[in-house]
């Protein structure tokens, strides 16, 4: 201020103004302005650019769908700018809104859409097909329930969003016990439940709902996409929120079109196949940069010129305007300092770990710096490796793609780049998804995420869906295996009943033992493939865990001692034999797992009460009276407290990718579940492990007491209708029934049987049942001979355990259900069985 009030008087330092004046007149008034709005393009043509807009080739098929499907409903999410919003008007607007329109012009088609609904509302219409299509989400398991995805076209990190005063977030177990708010609907429902159950979750509307009811103070955190989140911020200006931490989420949207629509997401796709890496440039940066220009009032300048003499006459009061000047810029620069500080407040807390990098003159790459999550990601210093090129820093590089990422955008050819590499160095390693961009003229930021746990659970899941086909493919194979087989054990048994020559009856009982033996095979395959509603039978635990040792004998090491200590009496519960000896084997197979060079593995069995000490922690409170426990243990390397903890969870896994989905011990826990059972487990790190089980034991009385009245109940007179379209077994079962006594009505298929029994069904007394025909199957069978008469019994045959469609005839009214293959007691027990005591016994 001295300065200035100097320099308001005397000539000389008059004329010294003037000259100052002359020279920063044209400075002072250039003007800053924010960027204009994009021209919107004319009708019909690109709102990002012109390039590559031709139409996408269509098959036949695709051609002819469209003309079958005039009107296609979308509808967005009118609540998450800038990925997608509404305007004014009610009209979608955003980053998917300009994807629709590119879509529309390659497809050559015009989305009908459907606004005024919140995405709640709109959600619940697409699950129904209501709406046919939404253009922005993620896919979750219970998605893809009702829709097909399209691949990815845009990732988003996912974050926690906080007050400015909670510390760095740097575990989602950090929240636990704690309100979060999440907005209803959002694949994040899904995941975190899953992933982390103690957190409390708010559900809100939409992000600014969230935003607000955390700067209220109504909950802890916010989780969001990071865009969207940042995108509220800043229009909200909501200085005392920031960014807390990272989730190991990331939105990868994809278009969803309704499942029964395949044909309209393979359109979608080429069509999103076809936009150029330049057109989704103009997007990205049409909604998510702000951008300056710089102009030059060039009429003021004039003006000023002309009226140049009038203004040395009024120096003073230009010199006090000066001064004015002096401090607005004075203010400028402190709020440029203050920007500054929030963006490296920014960076400086992100969990997105970021490396600077400057560009040589020599084209090299060179480190400049790092935030603390770059740091806390590798588990480097990045003061350690300043000024080192990227090579040097980084060796794992070398032959990936990332450092000709570096390069393309330092040399201006694209302005962003990602991609997912693999790293490995002596310091650090797993699969990370970098991102690459430009700040300046020679400065470029990357920018990754470790991915490698997302990539664990993606092949978890190709596992599971792999073992799923192999199931569902062992189970057609052991049932068109059980129809054969059913013909050779029933001709085998009748052979061996009416052969009188030793040497020949022989032969008949050694097929009579083969068969069996491959009957045992598929009912092991048909275990394996197995799913939906469980049997309940009575089941003696200790006969099945001696089948399962029979079978581990043959598989385990043979430096693995398997033992076996039965002190309970009774032993029978009430359960699927099927079920419970894949939970032995899963436990079996861990604990084999677990002793690597040998050692001891014991099945023991005991009678206990409830609240008796012996039945171990976690002994559930529902569980009543006397109890079976079962004890497997071994004398293996053991588990740590932590990972106790999260032994039952679903994908938890101590084992490399590849070699194990994290789903054995869970499904063992859901079946105990199913029982009414329990299952606890204590170990300790180089003691072993021990997995007790406990079931509600049954009294066997009972069944002993059917048993009894069956094995004594004299032959009986009835007529079997017998419907089965496979002419070997048919024919089987009709000598079989004929030995027995029982008058029979054959029937090759369905449609056969229901125009029979509507003509006879008063002589009917029972209908065998197939459940796999032509024409019309078991179950459209008995719906229409029910029908006839409401009070038929039936029982059903197949070569499928009770499962899916036989549990399905036998809840609808059904009375019994016999497995193929069968011998002639197992068949004459269950008729009698029917007939006597009404079935389902």
């Amino acid at each position: 201020m001295r300065f200035q009030r100097k320099m308001a008087f005397g000539i000389p330092r008059l004329a010294f103004l003037a000259a100052v004046l002359a020279f920063f007149i044209p400075f002072l008034f250039m003007k800053h302005s924010k960027a204009a709005d994009p021209v919107l393009p004319e009708p019909g043509k690109s709102a990002m650019t012109q390039e590559n807009s031709s139409a996408i080739s269509l098959t036949a098929e695709e051609r002819a769908w469209l003309r079958e499907h005039p009107v296609i409903r979308v509808v967005q999410d009118p609540g998450w700018p800038p990925v997608e919003f509404a305007d004014d008007k009610g009209g979608g607007i955003g980053i998917s809104g300009d994807y629709l329109k590119l879509l529309e012009q390659r497809i050559g088609i015009k989305f009908e859409r459907i606004q005024g609904l919140t995405w709640q509302e709109a959600y619940a219409r697409l699950k129904r097909h209501e709406i046919d299509m939404t253009t922005s989400v993620a896919v979750t398991p219970e998605r893809l329930e009702f829709w097909v995805f399209t691949k990815p076209y845009m990732k988003i990190p996912i974050a926690i969003f906080t007050q400015r005063d909670v510390t760095y977030i740097s575990n989602m177990r950090e929240l636990s016990g704690k309100k979060v708010a999440i907005v209803e609907g959002y694949a994040v429902n899904d995941w975190i439940p899953r992933d982390f159950p103690d957190i409390q979750l708010v559900k809100v509307k939409n992000a600014k709902e969230g935003l607000d009811l955390l700067q209220e103070g109504k909950v802890f955190a916010y989780i969001d996409n990071m865009l969207v989140g940042g995108y509220y911020i800043s229009k909200t200006k909501a200085m005392n929120v920031k960014i807390a931490g990272e989730t190991p989420y990331m939105n990868a949207q994809s278009m969803a079109v309704r499942k029964d629509w395949p044909v309209l997401e393979g359109i979608l796709q080429k069509a999103l196949d076809s936009i150029t890496e330049g057109e989704r440039d103009s997007i990205y940066q049409k909604w998510v940069p702000i951008r300056y220009e710089h102009g030059f009032n060039y009429g003021f300048l004039w003006r000023m010129v002309a009226i140049f003499a009038a203004i040395l006459l009024l120096l003073l009061a230009w010199n006090w305007k000066l001064s004015k000047e002096i401090r607005r810029r004075r203010l400028v620069e402190e709020s440029l300092r203050k920007s500054e500080e929030r963006f490296r407040s920014v960076v400086e807390s992100s969990p997105m770990a970021m490396h600077f990098f400057h560009l040589e003159d020599d084209k090299s790459l060179v480190l400049t710096g790092a935030n603390p999550a770059a740091d806390r990601i590798t588990g480097i210093e990045h003061h350690a490796l300043i000024g080192k090129r990227i090579e040097e820093a980084f060796p794992g590089l070398v032959n990936t793609s990332v450092p000709a990422m570096y390069r393309k955008v330092a040399a201006g050819e694209i302005g962003y780049q990602s991609d997912e590499v693999a790293y490995k160095d002596e310091r650090f390693g797993g699969i990370y998804e970098v991102h690459v961009f430009r700040t300046g003229q020679n400065t470029i930021v990357g920018a990754f995420f470790d991915i490698t746990a997302q990539k664990r659970m993606e092949e978890q899941l190709r596992q599971s869906e792999k073992m799923k086909a192999i199931g569902q493919l062992a189970g057609g194979v052991a049932h068109d295996f059980n129809n054969q087989l059913s013909g050779i054990m029933g001709y085998a048994e009748m052979l061996v009943a009416r052969l009188d020559d030793k040497t020949l009856r022989e032969y008949a009982e050694c097929i009579q033992r083969a068969s069996r033996r491959s009957a045992d095979l598929t009912r092991d395959l048909l275990a394996f493939s197995r799913k939906g509603k469980m049997l309940s039978v009575h089941v003696n635990i200790h006969k099945a865990i001696e089948e399962v040792v029979a079978i581990l004998q043959h598989s385990l090491d043979k430096r693995i001692e398997i033992k076996i200590n039965f002190k309970a009496n009774p032993a029978t519960i009430m359960g699927d034999p099927s079920q419970i000896q894949n939970v032995l084997l899963n436990l079996a197979i861990n604990a084999r797992d677990a002793m690597p060079t040998g050692g001891e593995l014991v099945f023991s069995t005991e009678n206990v009460k409830a609240g008796e000490s012996r039945m171990g922690e976690g002994f559930p409170e529902n569980l009543r009276g006397r109890c079976l426990k079962i004890s497997i243990s071994d004398t293996g390397i053991g588990m740590d407290k932590e990972t106790v903890k999260h032994i039952f969870e679903p994908f938890f896994t101590t084992k490399e990718i590849g070699k194990g989905t994290g789903m054995g011990l869970p499904s063992a826990y859901g079946t105990v579940q199913n029982h009414h059972g329990a299952i606890n487990v204590s170990s300790e790190l180089g003691r072993g492990t021990v997995f007790s089980i406990y079931f509600p034991l049954v009294d066997d009385k009972a069944e002993q007491e059917i048993a009894e009245k069956l094995g004594t109940a004299p032959a009986m007179e009835a007529n079997i209708m017998l419907v089965e379209d496979e002419e070997l077994v048919r024919g089987m079962e009709v000598r079989i029934l004929d030995s027995l006594g029982y008058k029979t009505i054959v029937c090759k298929d369905g449609a056969e049987a229901v125009e029979i029994y509507r003509k006879t069904w008063k002589s009917i007394d029972l209908v065998i049942l197939d459940l796999i025909m032509p024409r019309m199957n078991g179950r459209e069978t008995f719906l229409s001979i029910r029908k006839i008469n409401p009070d038929v019994k039936v029982i059903v045959s197949s070569g499928f355990s009770i499962d899916g469609e036989a549990q399905c005839i036998i809840d609808m009214g059904a009375k019994g259900f016999i497995q193929k293959p069968f011998n002639i007691a197992e068949l004459d027990k269950s008729i009698k069985d029917v007939l006597i005591d009404g079935g389902k016994s």
